[in-house]
């Protein structure tokens, strides 16, 4: 069972074991997704990333019916109907970048800058989706036990590890009844499992296109491009105990703040602020006719979908629509004559704005532009790493669907790379987390995202390390405080069963628990944990009371670190007992690092 909670809507999957079900393609076909939501304007595998709260905070409704009845109901009367916030895409208040938090909408109530808040509302997405997907499995095969299900909830490749801690503890207050088997599927890794299982149609910059399945040896960059990221990994198909696997290569994912949502804001702040004026627009913003707006965002939003693009041998697409917008009566009767006067002879007819390709074109290339030049940077990095076969490049997710950025996307790296479109761009990462939950060993290699690494005191080196880093412990050894001990490199190439193995030792005899600060940086080789761009990333916690007074080098813990796996996992084991206990994480509260800048 998938759940993929997304910025702009969210949606589940799932398929049933079976033998008939262990053929990958035959599971992709059998594969259920959501859709039917209620209010949807139209049939939708997701439904909206939206809710209403209650004067505690708690969920009232969710999805569009919660859009609706908010935007519905004068502001004058929502508190004595029970409604007194809404939220919109508030996944993104998640994110410690300013750019990617102006792009939640909360209204009312709501304070999305409130951490315990904010994790009330991821909690109650989860468990909104938790409920739908049992519903629906019962009513279509019968009764099972939650027990007998294996979750697999998906989350952006960028995330940091301590906003993929933020979605452990919400996946546990959302109810499901076995947290530590729920599992987190990377984005754009899932899709990449579902464009291994179907075949997809290969377009060259021309608009030729061509039927093909990746294969032995085929080297696999995935660009996600959803409602608030874009995430960018690639891996390499390749056989292993008879069955196509991937592994991943490069130094690891890359991406941004550069989803749909963006274009939509630019088209608020300047297509809007240009037709209505910045006064009038900032009232509005201000007052009830805001829904107006958002009911003109969402007509944007259907259009830029279906833009008109031109293109030719070696030139560049270049969109050729002139798209109308309906301008709604209450707004078009609050204009001053003179702005009204403007906009008809703008668009040769009253209570409609018309967009010049220009101008569309320009919107789009706000997030298109920095989007190609990721994908450069990632088709660069696989081209002088890794040798293989042919480099496909997949687009996928909502945004995927918009014609100017495929277009854009296959121009560009035409003879580089050959751009692939998927069956079900828009369901990939649905479908893919099915194909995870089924089969995870698919996915038999990752790489680090980062330099991980513990702060030890190591061996004192004279001329090397300061002074005043000098202590000498109870059995007289001069050791260095504050080393940073490399457990791992960025970019290096870790199986997702293997560990990193570590000893580490108390610093006195009696001493009950031992701390660890387990640290991340972007350097390849950093010596100390303070150093310049050096970050904290948890404190991990031991319990060693079995060794009390014991001396300190009868008391060796082993650390075992998993960084092959979707979080990263530690395993202490008691030296002297082989007592194995998982090892207590403690992150730093998220906004924290939000508010300091350094995402954890």
């Amino acid at each position: 069972m998938s759940i993929d909670f997304g910025t702009h809507g969210s949606g589940y999957a799932y398929v049933v074991v079976s033998p008939h079900n262990d053929d990958p393609r035959t599971r992709d076909k059998n594969i259920v997704v959501s859709s039917g939501w209620p209010d949807s304007p139209q049939r939708t595998v997701k439904d909206l990333s939206a809710v209403v709260t209650n004067a505690a905070g708690g969920p009232v409704d969710w999805g569009y019916t919660a859009k609706y009845r908010w935007s519905d109901t004068p502001a004058n009367r929502r508190a004595k109907a029970g409604l007194h916030g809404f939220a919109y895409a508030f996944k993104m208040a998640l994110s410690p970048q300013p750019e990617t938090r102006s792009v939640p909408q909360a209204e009312g109530a709501v304070d999305l800058d409130d951490e315990p808040a904010l994790r009330v509302l991821v909690a109650g997405m989860l468990r909104r989706m938790r409920i739908s997907a049992l519903s629906q499995i019962r009513a279509d095969v019968g009764e099972i036990r939650e027990r007998d299900i294996r979750w697999c909830v998906t989350v952006p490749a960028i995330w940091s590890a301590g906003q993929r801690q933020f979605m452990r503890e919400a996946i546990a207050r959302a109810g499901f009844t076995d947290v530590a088997h729920v599992l987190l599927g990377v984005e754009p890794e899932v899709a990449a499992l579902y464009c291994l299982t179907t075949p997809g149609r290969a377009l060259d910059g021309r608009g030729a296109n061509t039927d093909f399945t990746i294969m032995d040896g085929v080297r696999v960059v995935v660009v996600d491009c959803g409602g608030g990221t874009v995430d960018i990994s690639a891996y390499q198909a390749q056989k292993r105990h008879g069955q196509t696997v991937l592994g991943e290569i490069g130094t690891g994912s890359i991406g941004g703040a550069l989803g749909s949502q963006y274009v939509n804001q630019q088209f608020r702040r300047q297509v809007l602020t240009d037709r209505f004026g910045a006064e009038v627009l900032a009232r509005w913003e201000a007052g009830p006719q805001r829904r107006l707006l958002n009911a003109m965002e969402d007509e944007w939003d259907a259009v830029k979908a279906h833009l008109s693009v031109a293109f030719g041998p070696g030139e560049p697409p270049q969109i050729t629509s002139n798209p109308m917008l309906e301008i709604p009566a209450p707004l078009w009767a609050a204009l001053p004559a003179r702005v009204r006067d403007r906009l008809t002879d703008l668009a040769d007819d009253e209570r409609y704005l018309r967009l010049t390709s220009v101008e569309v074109q320009a919107l789009l290339d706000r997030v298109v532009e920095p989007i190609i030049d990721l994908i450069a940077t990632k088709l660069d990095e696989v081209r002088g790493e890794s040798d293989g076969g042919p480099i496909v490049l997949v687009l996928v997710g909502g945004f995927a669907n918009n014609e100017y950025l495929r277009r854009r996307v296959r121009h560009r790296f035409d003879g580089l790379a050959l751009a692939m479109r998927p069956q079900q761009p828009r369901e990939a990462v649905l479908r893919g987390g099915v194909h995870f939950g089924y089969a995870p060993e698919q996915i038999w290699q990752r790489r680090s995202a980062r330099t991980y690494g513990l702060a030890q005191s190591l061996e004192f080196r004279p001329g090397i390390d300061d002074r005043q880093r000098l202590i000498i412990d109870h059995e007289n050894v001069w050791r260095c405080t504050g080393r940073f001990k490399v457990l791992v490199t960025r970019g290096a190439p870790v199986p997702a069963q293997s560990c990193v193995v570590a000893e580490t030792f108390p610093t006195l005899r009696n001493q009950e628990t031992l701390e660890l600060g387990f640290y991340w940086t972007d350097k390849t080789d950093p010596q100390y944990v303070d150093e310049a761009d050096v970050f904290p990333l948890n404190r991990m916690l031991v319990d060693i009371r079995a060794t009390t007074g014991l001396p300190i080098r009868q008391r060796a813990v082993r650390l075992e670190l998993y960084f092959g796996e979707t979080t990263i996992r530690a395993v202490a084991i008691n030296q002297r007992t082989g007592a194995k206990a998982e090892v207590k994480m403690l992150f730093d509260p998220l906004f924290a690092n939000i508010r300091h800048g350094s995402p954890n």
